[in-house]
Parts: C-alpha cells; structure tokens; sequence
C-alpha cells in the first residue's frame, strides 16, 4: 500500500519531486507534514516575531516603571497587595465550598446500600474518586499560607520587583528571539542544500 509520500511515484514523479514530498517529514519542513502535498516548500523560512514583541513590551514596561513617581509606586504596590489578598480569600472560601459538597456527596456514597456483593467495588471505587478530590482539591493550605506569608512592598520595593521581572521578561525574550532565528536560518540553509543537491 502507498504512503503519502509514495503515492505519486506511479505518477511518474520524478526523484527530485519525491525528495522535496519525503523532506516535509524532517525537521526544516516538519511545519508543512499536513499541508498538501502540491504546495510549494518555501525558499526561506521567517522566524517567529512573538518574542521581539515580548522583548519589546518589557522594554516598554522597564522603561515606565523607571519613570514612575514613588507616590505612583506606592499606589500600585498597595493596589497589588489588595488585589491578592482578595484573590486568596475567595481561594479559601472556593475550597471550603467545594470540600462541602464533597463531603455531602460522600455522605451519600456511604449511607447507599449496595444492592449486591458485585456492587461493592462500586461503592469503593465512588467513595476512592471523593477522598482523592478532597485530599487534591481541598487538602492544601496554597492559599492560607500564601496570604499568611503576603506583606504589602514598599514603593521602592514594589519598583525594585518590578524592574527585576522586566529584566527577566528581556533576557527571555532576547534569548529566545535569537533561538528562533537561529531555527530559521537553520532551516532555510537545509532546504537550499536538498535543492543544491537534487
């Protein structure tokens, strides 16, 4: 039986067409494995601009945070730190709900009659799914802990964390950027050479 890249071999395709058909299975071209097999192998490949843009926008951020007043700061850093104090609330009182339900449903599980020997494994099985989600859903203390240990920055502080993100944001980015262009050029030189070579 004929594989896709085979198929038009008793077409009469000739050995370079069934090259550049078989070459979307490796790495320069694997992008184009689900393209059809009549279109066209690109002569370069354009690297992703996803992180220049990231790069840009912590730059952008870096720059602004720089700027910022220790009044604006403050404000921000105080915005913050009550905006995490309320998400952990409602993080606790999200769990204690669910862990409620939990319970009444497992409170059912047990007080059911198994109607047979044969359904016992059943109920085990229902009660087992109950205690692993509550043990998994409701057993941390990611939110008691986390609201425990949250105290509100300085403006200076606040600015410094900030300042320390977009550094890291740029490093990514720029790192990752340089990646992805080394990919395609990579992957442009390695098409030209199948086609130099065939």
């Amino acid at each position: 039986m004929p594989t896709r890249y085979t198929a038009d071999i008793e077409k009469g395709i000739s050995f370079k067409q069934y090259a550049l058909s078989c070459a979307r299975a490796f790495g320069a071209c694997i992008e184009m494995r689900d393209d059809p097999a009549d279109k066209p192998i690109q002569d370069k490949f354009e690297a992703s601009d996803y992180h220049e843009k990231k790069l840009a926008e912590a730059n952008k951020k870096n720059v602004k945070i720089k700027a910022m007043t220790l009044e604006a700061c403050q404000k921000e850093s105080k915005a913050e730190y009550e905006k995490a104090v309320e998400y952990h609330k409602a993080g606790i009182k999200k769990d204690a709900a669910l862990k409620s339900k939990y319970e009444v449903m497992l409170a059912e599980v047990e007080a059911w009659a198994s109607p047979s020997a044969e359904h016992d494994e059943f109920k085990n099985f229902m009660r087992e799914q109950i205690v692993g989600s509550i043990k998994f859903d409701c057993g941390g203390t990611y939110h008691q802990d986390a609201l425990k240990n949250l105290k509100p920055l300085s403006g200076d502080e606040w600015r410094q964390k900030q300042i320390d993100g977009a550094l890291k944001d740029i490093s990514y980015a720029a790192k990752n950027q340089k990646e992805e262009n080394e990919r395609a050029a990579g992957r442009t030189k390695w098409i030209r050479l199948l086609r130099e070579s065939l």
